[in-house]
């Protein structure tokens, strides 16, 4: 894939000052490692024009990312922002920082997932996992959010994204994204990882156990206390990495939720999490974008 736009953009880079820009609504790189890459990009495409910018497995070098920075900066007209297996070493905070504020006011659909490896090894910054004031920031910013997928904030680089105390104040942020319908989350939980000389935290034998009444309690929590604030959220899956490890595939557990709405003698009606297959997901809520990526 990599040779294949690389060809292509050599091809449009002697023939650029002939040949008029595209003028594309959706631009989506995939595996883009191309040296130069960046200006050649600005010549060819008339970035003005995205509403779409989807970056799968790029390397983020640093005249790449620095021509996506000065896009961002510049621009704001994006309505999805989605960002795979990215970990820029450079300006990542300028990058999602401009991503944020300039175009959080029109995004309808922002996905920041970073390979699993970035959070646990030191020299990879962890530009996902955000404090809880920039957190705050992206909510605040984001007004029309229908979708996002993200990994919660943590209290510091050890802490587990998942643990309660954590929950409880990403849902705070969370209730500003009025319009809300699906949730996706990027966990570690602590009972998928192991100690450093190897031996797990939890036994194996209860670790499917603990991990499954962990991702049910997270999403009743989700649910029932978004359920007034984000009334169209009906969506959400968790994907559970093991930090142990430096590779996805195997290490992945998935679950996902449908609002189950429920009779309440005390609040009238309350919102629980139904565990359904994943493919449900895409098959029942049309705002699933974050899930087929």
């Amino acid at each position: 894939m990599a040779e294949a736009f690389a060809t292509t953009f050599s091809d449009w880079e002697a023939r650029s000052s002939t040949i008029p820009k595209l003028a594309l609504k959706r631009l989506q790189l995939v595996e883009i490692q191309c040296a130069g890459i960046g200006p050649l990009l600005t010549r060819v495409v008339d970035l003005a024009r995205l509403d779409a910018l989807e970056l799968y497995y790029c390397e983020a070098t640093r005249d790449f990312l620095n021509t996506l920075v000065q896009f961002l900066a510049h621009q704001t007209g994006l309505e999805e922002l989605l960002i795979i297996n990215w970990t820029p070493r450079t300006h990542a905070t300028d990058f999602y920082g401009a991503a944020i504020r300039r175009h959080g006011p029109k995004l309808r659909i922002l996905l920041i997932e970073d390979a699993p490896y970035s959070y646990y090894d030191p020299n990879v910054p962890k530009t996902g996992e955000r404090s809880f004031i920039a957190f705050q920031e992206l909510c605040a910013n984001c007004p029309r959010l229908e979708q996002l997928a993200i990994a919660p904030p943590s209290r510091d680089d050890k802490s587990d994204n998942i643990e309660p105390e954590n929950v409880c104040n990403f849902v705070t942020s969370l209730k500003q994204l009025k319009n809300l319908v699906s949730l996706r989350l990027f966990v570690y939980p602590v009972c998928l990882t192991t100690y450093e000389g190897g031996q797990p935290v939890y036994d194996a034998s209860s670790v499917e156990s603990h991990l499954t009444q962990l991702m049910r309690w997270t999403a009743t929590i989700l649910f029932s206390k978004l359920n007034k604030s984000c009334p169209r959220f009906v969506a959400l899956q968790i994907d559970a990495f093991r930090p142990s490890e430096c590779t996805a595939g195997g290490n992945e557990r998935t679950f996902a939720y449908l609002r189950h709405l429920l009779p309440s003698p005390i609040d009238h009606i309350t919102a629980v999490g139904r565990r359904v297959p994943k493919h449900t997901l895409s098959i029942e809520e049309p705002c699933n974008d974050i899930f087929d990526a």
